[in-house]
């Protein structure tokens, strides 16, 4: 009989690949740990392409010299009707001695599969951590290897790889081998941008794109990606009034009743034939604003250039930031 610490039913979601990836290893290791011998008691299936009535074939099947199998399904997401149907009539007698672990994005709750593993077995539903966790989770990976950080570091490396944990793994993973022979293993903001802010930069148009469409937080994301990777606050800012400006010019051809206001924002705009495909989201962008709004926002930006001239770095920072969330309320 399965030991009563393992249920017979696994079902493993989450939208992260990385963390299906983690409990299903934490699984395996569970089932090793027990003296199943792994090499010759255990199966995998992809549901898209496997025959249900072979996943169930397998899961009935004796273990050979240990007390249990691992039978795995990934991606279950992609099961049809038949194979849902077949696997939910097992999964209300299933065999005690097979371990069947069910791994996807998601399974519809409503199913009579997810009912039956809810019923006979573990529901595991990894919910991403939310943006703001993150540096947290990251940190803790880095310590996971042996490895302390500076406050900055973990905001750091998310600003510049993003919110995927499958990412974050591999670039703490590689940071670590970078580390490896260094004198000093700690991971600093330096190290970092050294090591993984090259192949991450934040493009100008999706700085300008976000802000255009009022996306604050975003572009305040992106602002602070793109300080991580060496953009200067100067540079940032000549994006952002170029912005300001086409929505300006945008802006008045639509109170002025232009009968072309493409082909006349690009005219003004004097975009070359590659980029005038970026009239229409000009234009688009441009009618969520009023034309005082716009002039009060560029009237304002004279502060923060103002800013940029004459304070430290922070309270230049500050100072467009400020700007921006003003900007998009």
């Amino acid at each position: 009989m399965a030991p009563t610490e393992l249920k017979p039913l696994y079902l493993i979601t989450s939208e992260q690949a990385f963390l299906r990836d983690q409990a299903l290893d934490r699984l395996r290791t569970r089932v090793a740990d027990m003296g199943v011998d792994l090499d010759f008691n255990h199966e995998q299936f992809d549901a898209e392409t496997a025959d249900p009535t072979e996943i169930v074939a397998a899961a009935s099947t004796l273990p050979f010299l240990s007390d249990l199998r691992l039978v795995i399904v990934t991606r279950v997401e992609k099961l049809d009707k038949e194979s849902l149907d077949m696997l939910a009539t097992y999964a209300q007698a299933p065999s005690p001695t097979t371990i069947l672990c069910l791994v996807g994005e998601k399974l519809n709750r409503t199913t009579k599969l997810y009912k039956a593993i809810a019923a006979q077995g573990t529901v595991l539903d990894r919910k991403a951590p939310k943006r703001r966790e993150l540096p947290g989770v990251v940190r803790g990976l880095f310590t996971e290897r042996g490895l302390a950080t500076d406050t900055a570091a973990p905001e750091a490396l998310v600003n510049l790889v993003g919110e995927d944990l499958g990412a974050l793994s591999t670039a703490i993973a590689t940071i670590a081998a970078y580390l490896d022979a260094a004198p000093n293993k700690k991971v600093t903001r330096k190290v970092i941008a050294e090591v993984i802010g090259v192949s991450a930069e934040v493009k100008g148009w999706e700085l300008t794109d976000a802000l255009a469409e009022r996306r604050c937080g975003e572009a305040l994301q992106m602002v602070a990606r793109a300080l991580d990777q060496g953009s200067s606050l100067p540079s940032l800012g000549a994006l952002v009034l170029r912005t300001l400006r086409q929505l300006i010019v945008a802006r008045s051809l639509l109170d002025e009743g232009a009968l072309d206001p493409a082909g006349q924002l690009a005219e003004e705009l004097k975009l070359p034939p590659n980029l005038r495909w970026r009239t229409k989201s000009i234009l688009t962008a441009s009618r969520a604003f009023s034309a005082k709004k716009l002039r009060e926002a560029l009237c304002a930006y004279s502060e923060v250039e103002f800013a940029m001239k004459s304070s430290p770095e922070d309270v230049k920072r500050l100072a467009f930031e400020r700007w921006i969330i003003d900007f998009c309320q």
